[in-house]
């Protein structure tokens, strides 16, 4: 489960003034943040969302995922890939995230 920090690099993390623990220098020569998220399929991948973000702006949000999401997609996982969006900003949402994570691990 990716908390706030699953957007385009282009719209977040070289777009928005961040803290640098996120940054890949030369990452957009291979790859953005939907294609890393693809190498994980089949396995249950949640990203959590603010709609007020500004260090991940939900645009760049929604871009990454359905990258990320035709990938899952074409391995054949698409019920195990699942976007949750809160209505603030840069924070995790456990009321929206953790009925989501119970039903994509059968954890209970």
């Amino acid at each position: 489960m990716s908390s706030c920090s699953f957007c385009t690099y282009r719209h977040g993390r070289c777009a928005v003034d961040h803290c640098i623990c996120g940054y890949l220098p030369g990452v957009l020569k291979y790859f953005e943040m939907g294609d890393l998220a693809g190498l994980i399929a089949p396995r249950a991948f949640i990203v959590v969302a603010g709609e007020k973000d500004h260090l991940s702006p939900i645009a760049g949000v929604r871009e990454a995922f359905a990258a990320a999401e035709a990938l899952y997609k074409a391995a054949g996982a698409e019920d195990k890939i699942k976007l949750v969006i809160g209505s603030g900003g840069h924070r995790f949402y456990p009321q929206e995230a953790w009925p989501v994570f119970r039903q994509l691990s059968g954890w209970r």
